[in-house]
């Protein structure tokens, strides 16, 4: 038997009194990322981007040529955050962005927005920049960023894997 993919024979089930049960589990990930070293697995994230798209267009569809425009924000966070960041937030909203919160999305929410968006700011780049691995090909993707930072070097090589058009304001 497979379930997405893989054989049941590579899946790992453990029971334990502390656990919930769910309906759906996705487990995905993108390799490692720190300041001074990144991992990277592009067979890997290629196979969790074609499958879970393809559970999401199965639920959706495809999405359409007016996809929508998206700036995952960083203001409930408490790392990295851009003081200001409303004023820009107000003036992307004149040009018709949406603004996600990723801390107070579930995690399918984020890759929803994802896949549904051809166009994506972050403010500055954190872990809900994975779920471009969902975005439509190509899609645009902006990482504005800190003097200093470098995980925009994992970003532009997702980016550039995935086909997503990769553009660095720091």
């Amino acid at each position: 038997m497979e379930w997405l993919g893989v054989n049941s024979k590579n899946i790992l089930s453990r029971k334990h009194d502390y656990c919930v049960q769910v309906k759906k589990l996705y487990f995905c990930r993108l390799p490692y990322i720190h300041a001074n070293r990144m991992a990277f697995d592009p067979v890997g994230r290629n196979w969790v981007r074609n499958t879970i798209r393809a559970s999401l267009q199965k639920k959706f569809g495809e999405p359409d040529q007016n996809h929508s425009k998206i700036v995952l924000s960083r203001r409930y966070c408490h790392r990295r955050r851009i003081i200001n960041e409303h004023e820009f937030l107000d003036l992307f909203k004149f040009y018709n962005y949406g603004t996600v919160y990723p801390e107070k999305l579930s995690e399918i929410e984020k890759v929803e927005k994802c896949y549904h968006s051809n166009n994506i700011i972050a403010f500055p780049s954190g872990s809900a920049v994975s779920n471009i691995i969902f975005a439509h090909p190509h899609s645009s993707f902006v990482d504005i960023i800190p003097e200093g930072e470098n995980t925009f070097k994992l970003w532009y090589l997702v980016s550039q894997e995935l086909g997503v058009n990769y553009k660095l304001i720091k």
